[in-house]
């Protein structure tokens, strides 16, 4: 596992859902999976990647 990667700029999960078409609510789901699986560590100012994802997600 390597270095998380970091982002300056902050974004809400809205900003994040209204780039990729999508709802916030499902921007939350998604994260709510990747939290469970040990892919992200999302707090309320920072969401680290702690891993990538596997290719068939």
């Amino acid at each position: 596992m390597g270095k998380p990667i970091r982002r300056s700029r902050t974004l809400t999960q809205q900003e994040m859902a209204c780039r990729i078409g999508s709802s916030r609510e499902m921007i939350s789901r998604i994260f709510k999976d990747l939290v469970a699986g040990g892919y992200l560590t999302v707090t309320r100012q920072r969401i680290e990647i702690r891993r990538r994802l596997p290719t068939a997600w």
